[in-house]
């Protein structure tokens, strides 16, 4: 069996890191000999960062290369909306692509979300149209464990999306009740509901931060905040005034509450940049914070997301607001308070926690809030903990049945 992934970029995302090194291990559990290819435009830093894709028959491959002319197309759209009735627009992936759809039995469709509207519409038909290729060439074509949608605010992309998602895979799981509430809703078949594979992926021992963790016996607030976040508030005195609440809840947490405090960069760039650097915008907040080495540290940069898995399960209590994040500190255990941006955090929470307080919309983040979310933290711990230890095997006995109709469609 050899299965290429569709969707991936490369390992500076930890989150699309952990999506793939989970999906590998559920396989694998089953069949052992399953290969993998996995795109990457970044094949030597990816190779440094898992050292282990060999062992694990994961073959790197050239980058899905974006069909460009994608964006004169939504710039045309954006005048003329009912040009999306028509269609997304037809393209050709790029040779190399094509060379690995070609030798792939199976493609597995991932990164979380990318089904959606939330990276604009160029990126959705891209993906789509990838999806549709796998297809055309008479491979088995898997949307794994992902929140899609929703596409109410363009009834035509949701036209479109409907049938897309109902004739093109042949399964479609979703991680949470929302999703599969509204594909059902569409129409589409045979939706399975799993968990997030993320929630599968073992961590990896290191020594980052253990000075921190031994001069912390009231324990550790693990915290991660994303430059992302910030693009959702309207101008940059809203900005600043964000990172500043920030800054006074961090130095509070850590100098009157007693907790030092562990950031957790989830996202890095490969190339330095600070467009969406985790590290690079937590380094600014704790300059900020001014705080002495043994009331904060932060992790360094080049930790891979097993590794980040494992500072994250030391933690008392993490916040944060990077989704992978929160599910690599819950799945060990860690009551958590996830900042939301989208419906992919609210819909996991709610589906693990019920209707308690364990989200934070990112409009509402303040000093207050955060410290009223410590505060949840403090106060439900023993029961937070006691949910999440009741319900992780299962989650993670559904999150593998995503691999269920790769064996089904192979006759395994």
């Amino acid at each position: 069996m050899k299965i290429l992934f569709l969707g991936h970029e490369d390992f500076g995302n930890r989150g699309c890191e952990a999506l793939v090194r989970s999906i590998v291990q559920i396989v694998q559990e089953r069949a052992p000999e399953a290969r993998f290819l996995l795109p990457s435009r970044t094949p030597a830093a990816d190779s440094a960062h898992w050292p282990q894709l060999g062992e694990r028959h994961v073959r790197l491959v050239g980058e899905t290369l974006f069909a460009r002319h994608l964006g004169w197309w939504d710039r045309i759209v954006q005048k003329v909306p009912a040009l999306v009735s028509l269609g997304y627009p037809p393209f050709r992936p790029d040779a190399e692509t094509m060379a690995a759809l070609r030798e792939a039995d199976q493609v597995i469709v991932t990164g979380g979300d990318i089904i959606s509207l939330e990276y604009g519409l160029p990126s959705l038909f891209f993906w789509v149209g990838m999806a549709e290729w796998a297809r055309k060439l008479g491979k088995l074509v898997h949307l794994w464990g992902a929140s899609v949608g929703p596409f109410t605010a363009n009834p035509r992309v949701e036209r479109l999306m409907a049938r897309h998602l109902s004739r093109c895979y042949t399964s479609v799981s979703v991680r949470e009740s929302a999703t599969f509430g509204y594909l059902t809703k569409l129409g589409v078949p045979n939706v399975r509901f799993v968990a997030d594979p993320a929630f599968h992926m073992k961590p990896e021992p290191h020594g980052a931060a253990d000075a921190l963790f031994a001069a912390a016996p009231e324990g550790v607030l693990g915290f991660n905040v994303s430059p992302l976040v910030r693009t959702f508030l309207k101008d940059e005195a809203a900005r600043a005034a964000f990172d500043a609440e920030i800054v006074r809840f961090l130095r509070h947490a850590a100098l009157e509450r007693g907790m030092p405090v562990l950031l957790v960069p989830h996202v890095d760039p490969y190339d330095g940049s600070a467009w969406n650097s985790d590290g690079i915008y937590m380094k600014g907040l704790m300059q900020a914070a001014t705080l002495p080495a043994d009331k904060m540290a932060i992790l360094p940069s080049d930790l891979n997301a097993a590794q980040l898995k494992h500072s994250l399960s030391r933690c008392r209590f993490f916040i944060g607001a990077r989704t992978h994040a929160t599910i690599g500190a819950i799945s060990q255990g860690v009551p958590t308070i996830s900042i939301a941006y989208s419906v992919k955090a609210v819909g996991i929470n709610r589906d693990l926690f019920g209707e308690r307080e364990v989200v934070l919309p990112t409009p509402k983040v303040s000093f207050n809030t955060l410290n009223a979310a410590l505060d949840r933290l403090f106060a439900q711990e023993a029961d937070l903990r006691a949910i999440i230890a009741e319900k992780m095997p299962v989650w993670r006995d559904r999150g593998r049945t995503a691999a269920d109709p790769l064996f089904e469609a192979a006759g395994a």
